[in-house]
């Protein structure tokens, strides 16, 4: 019968060597996300939808018209997300990446910001300078759908390629395989034992009778 003292006893035996396997883990996981793993870049752009029907003279904009927006812009956040929105994505800054729409449809998400009637466009790639111009083309392209005649579209801030990477993220890499170097070592170093223990008293049993 395994009990739980003799796997505590055996963990405790082994800790120096679970420990190097932890430490193992974590620097091929550090090693493979250094120089294996493609680096990707993250960019966005941010809209705001609204309806001009309820500008005042002075050009500002009412509290209601502002929740009218909010539904606006959920409406927008499908539209922008359009294989056709993808499509003139490709015409606009083609001639600078060897881009398709199905490469846009897959780097570029678009969503709405929690109770506002703010659009934000998320574009990644292994490019920053990519990434930065399809949330910008997105961005543009937003602002010449003509769907509603009293909807203005604002773009708030265009996007800049990132100065870093987002993914992969070294220390996270570094952790995970930390983790499971450890776990699956120990798993090893406890059950092995336990599993020939089991089996020799099994055949001591089968002896004996």
């Amino acid at each position: 019968m395994i009990l739980l003292p003799q796997i505590i006893k055996r963990l405790e035996d082994g800790v120096i060597y679970i420990l190097t396997a932890a430490v193992i883990g974590a620097l091929t996981a550090l090693l493979v996300s250094v120089f294996l793993l493609p680096k990707t870049y993250e960019s966005q752009a941010v809209l705001l939808v609204y309806n001009r029907r309820g500008e005042n003279s002075d050009g500002q904009i009412s509290t209601d018209d502002l929740m009218a927006s909010g539904m606006l812009a959920q409406t927008y956040e499908t539209l922008l997300a359009s294989d056709e929105v993808c499509e003139r994505v490709v015409k606009r800054i083609g001639f600078a990446y060897a881009i398709t729409k199905a490469d846009v449809s897959r780097a570029v998400t678009v969503s709405q910001r929690e109770n506002t009637a703010l659009l934000t466009i998320c574009a990644v790639a292994n490019d920053r300078n990519l990434a930065a111009d399809m949330a910008n083309a997105v961005a543009l392209d937003a602002i010449s759908l003509d769907y509603f005649a009293e909807v203005e579209i604002r773009i708030v801030s265009y996007a800049e390629p990132a100065d870093a990477a987002s993914a992969p993220n070294h220390i996270r890499s570094a952790f995970c395989g930390g983790i499971f170097g450890a776990a699956g070592f120990g798993a090893v170093w406890v059950i092995i034992p336990l599993i020939q223990d089991v089996w020799s008293e099994m055949r001591k049993k089968k002896q004996k009778s």
